[in-house]
This record gives structure tokens, sequence and C-alpha cells, in this order.
């Protein structure tokens, strides 16, 4: 009893540290394992996921507590200077991604500012000094001005030439009404002068011969004796009228050319003077450059210090300097500590690996004819000459290879004298996850005759009572329910 005290102390002062990797943030951090992690070695469930203990296969414990459980030197070192070497590691590689973040940051900093800088002096570049501003600004005062004169002078000529215009219009048209009614006039005459009247259409008197003959000779009319217009004389009257209606035209015409002209040249003269009056009004509005190109030097002096801000380096890590030197303290610790635990550990998980096959043997796994248990916590199979693992076999055979494990365990750390599991083992619902009644006998038969070879080994299998239990249990080590009533 004081033995199996002494190994619990032990296992409770052990500690073995692992790393995890953090989903929070690139860090991850370091985990001391304690007895929490340690008693799984002890304790059989009805979860045979892991070869030992019940920690996830991601924790990576698993190897470190078969190491411990079987007197490899070092482990404890090993897992510790490891888990250093890793937590620095990251916290190097944290910081060179966070330097390079920072240079990233800056850099993009600094072309933002340079951006800036160089649009502000493109803006204070394009500003005109005053002097220019005033000079540019009597050139168009001047052109203005000559502009207006010569606007002045062509309102007055087109006033002259539209009421010009309107008096050729005038004469023009009395011009083509006289021609008008003279043509009229033609008209009509030459269709009077086809009658031949015999009577006088008032009195009735008959027209004599003589007075026909006399209208011929004097072109006196035979009935008034009014003297009528020859046809040569309305031609006359004709021509002329027409080539005064034809003047008058031209004139009219000449007269409304001229206006248009006169139009077009005011229009484009409007235009000028405005085009003008927009540039005097604009070139006078940047007179008070001389306040903004103020603001645009402060502006440039700013950015420019910022820039220097920004180039200048990020002040250095104080301890930044020791890491190397740490770092490779914990790399020659790893590798010095790995190199003696890899010197005891090999030969002993050979000497467990064997002991493994003849325990499993022993529990009703005859065909298993070689085992192999491995570093990284795998065991590697050969059953019925076909090579398998641990992972691959029943959940019955998974059950006896953890148990196998165990005392194999016990049993090296014995004989070599640098074991350190205390030889307490607790076997909950071993017919549990379809064992069957067989491999159930067989497991239970093998624990009473390991009891023999062990007597220090205490086990406890917890579970519905059947044969296989009172068979090969006796009375005095079991505690039963009966009919319905409390274990304990």
């Amino acid at each position: 009893m004081h033995f199996l005290f002494d190994r619990f102390l032990d296992a409770v002062q052990y500690v073995i540290d692992a790393f995890t990797e953090s989903n929070d943030d690139d860090t991850g951090r370091a985990v001391s394992h304690g007895w929490a992690a340690f008693s799984g070695a002890m304790f059989i469930g009805t979860n045979y996921e892991t070869l030992l203990g019940d920690m996830p296969v991601a924790s990576g414990l698993n190897p470190r507590l078969i190491q411990m459980y079987i007197g490899v030197p070092w482990v404890s070192t090993l897992a510790s200077s490891q888990s250093a070497l890793k937590a620095g590691q990251n916290a190097l590689d944290a910081r060179s991604r966070k330097q390079a973040q920072a240079q990233e940051s800056r850099q993009q900093r600094e072309s933002e500012i340079a951006e800036d800088i160089t649009a502000k002096r493109n803006e204070l570049a394009a500003l005109p000094s005053d002097d220019e501003l005033r000079e540019f600004l009597g050139q168009l005062n001047s052109e203005f001005g000559s502009v207006m004169r010569q606007q002045a002078v062509l309102e007055k000529r087109l006033s002259n030439e539209i009421q010009a215009e309107e008096e050729a219009r005038i004469l023009s048209l009395a011009d083509r009404k006289e021609l008008q009614a003279h043509l009229d006039s033609m008209a009509a005459g030459a269709v009077f002068r086809m009658l031949d009247p015999t009577y006088c259409p008032r009195c009735d008197n008959e027209i004599s011969e003589a007075k026909k003959k006399l209208e011929i000779s004097t072109h006196a009319c035979s009935v008034c004796g009014e003297v009528t217009e020859t046809d040569e004389d309305a031609e006359a009257v004709k021509s002329d009228l027409e080539q005064r209606a034809k003047a008058s035209k031209a004139a009219y015409e000449k007269a409304s050319k001229a206006v248009s002209v006169l139009k077009g040249e005011l229009e484009t003269s409007k235009e000028t003077s405005t085009s003008l009056r927009n540039r005097i009004d604009v070139t006078t509005a940047k007179l008070g450059s001389y306040r903004r190109q103020q603001e645009l030097d402060r502006e440039i002096a700013g950015l420019e210090g910022r820039l220097a801000e920004a180039k200048r380096d990020a002040s250095p890590d104080a301890g930044a300097d020791h890491e190397p030197d740490e770092m490779n303290a914990l790399s020659a610790i790893v590798a010095e500590t790995d190199n003696r635990v890899r010197a005891v550990r090999n030969d002993l998980l050979k000497d467990v690996s064997t002991r493994i096959v003849h325990y499993a043997q022993r529990f009703g796994m005859h065909t298993l004819t070689d085992a192999t248990l491995k570093a990284n916590a795998v065991l590697s199979l050969v059953k019925g000459g076909t090579n398998t693992s641990y992972g691959k076999v029943t959940e019955g055979e998974k059950l006896r290879l953890k148990v196998a494990t165990i005392l194999a365990m016990l049993e090296i750390g014995e004989q070599k004298g640098v074991g350190r599991h205390p030889g307490l083992l607790m076997i909950d619902s071993p017919a549990a996850q379809e064992v069957s009644q067989a491999d159930l006998e067989a497991l239970v038969s093998g624990l009473q005759s390991v009891t023999k070879d062990i007597p220090h080994c205490q086990i406890f299998v917890a579970g519905r009572s059947s044969e296989a239990i009172t068979d090969h249990v006796p009375s005095a080590n079991r505690r039963e329910a009966i009919d319905g009533g409390f274990l304990w």
C-alpha cells in the first residue's frame, strides 16, 4: 500500500508542458498538464479512441504520457523546452508579422502623404503672382474697352441702316404698285380701244364717219373728244416704271444685306465683350490668391513633417537583442534532451511492445503475433499475418490492447526500476461498445492471472454482473448490488 501511495505522489507532482495553438491569435500558449491528465492512464472508460489515457489525439499529450509512465528520463524537461521553444518561435513569428504589417502600413502612409504633397505643390505652382494678374487684367480691360467702343459704332451704323432699309422698302413697294396700276390700265385701254361705237351711249346720236376718221388722225375720242394714249406712249411709261421698280428693289435688297451683316458683326462683338467680361471677373477673383499661397505653404510644411515622421524607423524592442541567444539556448536544450530521451526510449518501447503481445494473447487475442509501440503513441500490429494498427481492430480488441499496454508499461517499469505508473487500473463497463461475452471472459481471466504475477497491482472492474466476472473474481473481492439494492 505504501508503494502505491509513493507512486501516486510521483504522478501528482509530475507536470508536462504542451504548447497549444490559439484560435484567437497567432501566438498560442503553453499549457501545463498534471494529475488531471495523468489519471486517464489509470482509468479505462467506454471510449477507446486513444491507446492510453483519455486526452484527445490532437492534444499531442499521449506520446508523452507513455514515455513518462515507462520511465523515460528527461521527458518533462524535453516537453517544457519544446513548449518554450515553440512559444518563443511563435512570439518571434508574431513580432515579424506585426513588423511587416507595420512596415506595409508605414509605406502606404508615406505614399499617401507624398501624393498629398505633390497635389499641393501642383496647386501652388498653378497660382500666378499678383503682378502678373494685374498686368493681365490691364490687357483684358483695354481689349474690353476697345470692343465696347466698336460695339457702339456698330449699333449706330445698324440703326441708320435699319432706317435706310425701311425707306427703301417703302419706295420699292410704291414703285411696284405704280407699275402694277399702269399694267392694269394698259390692259383695260387695250380692251376698250377694240370697241367701235356707232351711237353715243348718252344721247343716242349717230357717230359720223368724219369723227371716226378725226379720231384716228388726232387720237381724240369720237364720243367725248378727249385725247387718248397711244400704245407707244403706254409702252414708254411701262419701261420707265419697270426700271424704277427694279432700281428701288435693288436698293432695298442692298439695304437688307447691310443690316444683316451689321447684325452679325454686332452679335460677334457682344460675344467677345461677354467673354472678356468673364475673364476679367475670374482674373479679379484670383487677385486674392496670396492668402491661398500662404495656406498651401503651411499645409505642405505640415505634410513634409508627417512624411519625415512616417519614415522614421520604429523603436526597437528592448529585449529583441537577447532573443536570438535565448532561442539558440532553447534549441540546444531541446536537441540535448531529445538525444537523451531517444537513448533510452527506443529500448523501453521495444520491451513494452513485446509485453503487449504477451498480455494481449493472454486476453484471448491469439492471432496477434507482433506489436510495435512507437514514440508517437501509434501501435502497429501484425494480426493473422496481416499488418494493421490499433485504430483498425474491433472495439473488444481495443479494450484488451489498452489494458495490455498499461500492464506492459507497469511490468517493464518494475523490471527496469524506472516506471512511474502507480499500479492502479479501473475499467468501466468492459461489456459495452459491442464487446462480446467471449472477449470479456478472456479479459477477466487474463486479469486474474496478472494479479498473481504483479501482486501490488490493483484492478477495479465496474459493470453488470456476469459469469465472466463471477467465475474468475472471488466473492471476497466483489461488491454486488443484489435484488435491486444499492451498491454502496
